[in-house]
């Protein structure tokens, strides 16, 4: 999937409560040797997500680990409360 796809998605806890959209994508490239390799999925090291919580926007990062699937939205396998923030 592409970054531009990703950028945007709804993000839902594991309750199925919607917390936020994707603000980012950062990826782990590495500097030496693997030059044109692709990127396995040990090379996403966090996806950034911004909640709005009243007038007030918070930051937060999700680890690998803490997502269930990608799709139509980015389901977490995770709580909100167990994200942690910028």
């Amino acid at each position: 999937m592409k970054a531009t796809k990703i950028i945007g998605l709804k993000v839902v806890d594991k309750n199925g409560i919607e917390v936020g959209k994707i603000s980012n994508v950062e990826l782990s490239v590495p500097r030496e040797g693997n030059v044109g390799m692709p990127l396995a999925s040990s090379d996403i090291t966090v996806l950034s997500f911004e909640c709005s919580e009243g007038l007030l926007k918070k930051k937060f990062k999700i680890k690998p680990e803490q997502i269930f699937s990608v799709g139509e939205y980015t389901l977490l396998n995770v709580k909100k409360n167990e994200i942690s923030s910028e």
